[in-house]
């Protein structure tokens, strides 16, 4: 066994028992692989996979069940910085520094097509809901919609005023949310373009977003620390919640709506209860920034992924959120 093996091994035996012992209300497995921070995680429909994207150029599988690593896509020139499952988890969609969209078989690893797909860096990246389509978003202000079996430009919406940095979606594919650089978030009939409602809240860049299963309320993450819901009709809002000490970096609603993930700049993962907004549980163990955070669509599972390169499955009671 090689001596990296080695402290890999060792690492994941000591972050799994120190976790363990800090954790009264979840379960970790940490897995390690990547040569450099995790920039995004996203989880397969059934829950069995997970995705990461690094800074280090690739894409990992993961077995959720053990956290086994199951292959190692290779292909982008420079950092991962977006990543997603298909809804029927049969493609993956990445986005990266070298501007490319690609697309992935997720049973065999093989990259089905590359898109040459913005002029500055693509940092936001989303399927519609029915699989068919993929929403992205770059530096460069752009935001493009293209066709999820070819690959090819189906339509772009306006330039936006700043870069963009989130991207979502709602669960009837009819409203599109993009989050910019500048703090402002703007809402979009999809897929027709026709801009909705532009909301200003946060006082910089809007680093995630996420539509409730419902559709009723849209979650926004900010460089602020700041988490605010939104009624997804009227586009008011409805809370703010001072989350995290630094940047909240990324945030999601669970596949019941009963809770919202958000992950910190403070290196923590956080769970609210999506009903009052209060705090239910504090995930420690990330070493500095968490970058992303994801659910599973059909168990009470969450994936998180830092710049201490690790990936991080948490097993939580989702009784606590029922209040």
């Amino acid at each position: 066994m090689s001596l990296i093996r080695i402290v890999q091994f060792a690492l994941f035996v000591f972050f799994s028992i120190s976790i363990a012992i800090a954790q009264d209300k979840a379960e970790v497995f940490v897995q390690l692989g990547h040569r450099s921070a995790i920039s995004a995680v996203s989880v397969s429909a059934n829950g069995n996979k997970v995705a990461s994207g690094s800074l280090d150029g690739f894409i990992k599988l993961w077995d959720a069940d053990s956290g086994r690593e199951i292959k190692t896509l290779e292909g982008h020139q420079g950092s991962v910085q977006g990543i997603a499952f298909s809804p029927d988890g049969k493609q993956i969609a990445s986005i990266g520094r070298d501007r490319t969209l690609r697309l992935w078989n997720s049973s065999t690893g093989v990259s089905q097509n590359v898109v040459s797909a913005h002029e500055n860096i693509a940092l936001a990246i989303a399927f519609s809901n029915d699989g068919k389509k993929i929403i992205t978003g770059s530096f460069d202000k752009a935001v493009k919609v293209w066709d999820a079996s070819s690959g090819r430009t189906l339509s772009a919406l306006e330039l936006q005023s700043s870069p963009v940095r989130s991207i979502a979606i709602s669960k009837e594919d009819n409203l599109l949310a993009i989050g910019g650089e500048d703090g402002v978030i703007k809402i979009y009939n999809f897929p027709s373009g026709a801009l909705a409602a532009t909301l200003q809240g946060h006082t910089n860049g809007v680093l995630g977003l996420a539509f409730s299963p419902t559709n009723k309320v849209l979650v926004t993450a900010g460089q602020d620390g700041v988490i605010k819901l939104w009624d997804a009709v009227t586009f008011k809002e409805i809370s703010k919640i001072s989350a995290h000490n630094g940047a909240a970096n990324s945030v999601n609603f669970s596949f019941d709506g009963k809770w919202i993930a958000s992950a910190g700049q403070d290196g923590l993962v956080k769970l609210w209860n999506a009903n009052n907004g209060n705090l239910v549980t504090v995930l420690r163990g990330h070493i500095g920034d968490v970058q992303s955070v994801a659910f599973a669509s059909a168990s009470p599972t969450l994936v998180s992924g830092g710049i201490d390169k690790s990936i991080r499955i948490w097993s939580y009671d989702s009784s606590d959120a029922a209040a």
